[in-house]
């Protein structure tokens, strides 16, 4: 009695298998997508708020830049938050006196569009001077926003899609 499976029996699991394969590689392109959409999402709130306490923490107004060398797809923008009002002229400038520093190296193919070039964060409270927003998308139509308010000093990301909430 021979043991084992024959030449046959392995090309039919082999070729199972690649179609199984195929019909998942689409789900997890998906699975990938939101994972990078809520990290930037994620690393987004997390600088605002960073930036809110450390102006509190050290008692001094602080300003957050977004500065933008190249395409809004490239991942050629930065945000910045230092000490000085006057608006860094590019990336590499901005990192040389940053307190702070988020490059947006790591999330290429991410369209990114702000409300806001600069944005000063009281020293009493940590509130921004302004209200705004910075929006992001991967595909056309699911765009997500990171909203922040003034008067309250609150951080909030809505949009509807990658597991967010629908923006009011």
């Amino acid at each position: 009695m021979a043991r084992g499976f024959t030449l046959i029996e392995m090309l039919i699991s082999i070729v199972v298998l690649a179609i199984l394969l195929a019909a998942a590689v689409p789900s997890f392109r998906g699975i990938s997508e939101k994972a990078k959409m809520q990290r930037l999402a994620e690393e987004l709130q997390g600088f605002f708020i960073q930036t809110k306490s450390e102006a509190v923490l050290r008692n001094q107004n602080l300003y957050l830049h977004f500065v933008q060398d190249g395409t809004p797809t490239g991942g050629e923008w930065a945000l910045v938050t230092n000490t000085s009002s006057a608006t860094p002229s590019d990336r590499h400038a901005a990192k040389s006196n940053a307190l702070m520093y988020l490059e947006g190296d790591p999330f290429k193919g991410i369209s990114t569009s702000s409300s806001i070039l600069n944005m000063e964060f009281e020293s009493v409270n940590g509130k921004p001077n302004q209200t705004g927003n910075i929006k992001f998308s991967l595909k056309e139509g699911k765009l997500l926003d990171l909203k922040f308010q003034q008067f309250t000093g609150r951080f909030r990301i809505c949009g509807g899609h990658y597991g967010y909430p629908e923006c009011e």
